[in-house]
């Protein structure tokens, strides 16, 4: 595994610890949305765990637009 490999699982679960321990929401929302733009997939079990157990409706809102988003973009909705 190359170092930045190294570095970007690092940072990743930095920001899964951030998502699910931070008191500040808006930090919360930012860990989620970074999630959710560069690792997405591997990310995805703590997206669904952060949604929960967040007791902050923004942060939970954050987070459905986020998973719906991706449901719509991959063709994994409810709908079909």
């Amino acid at each position: 595994m190359s170092k930045l490999d190294v570095t970007k699982e690092e940072i990743r679960e930095k920001m899964i610890d951030k998502l699910l321990n931070d008191p500040d929401k808006f930090e919360r929302m930012f860990a989620a949305q970074y999630l959710y733009k560069y690792d997405y997939v591997a990310s995805k079990s703590a997206l669904i765990n952060a949604l929960n157990e967040d007791e902050d409706e923004e942060v939970v809102r954050c987070i459905t637009v986020i998973i719906q988003k991706e449901e719509e973009i991959s063709g994994t909705g409810e709908d079909e």
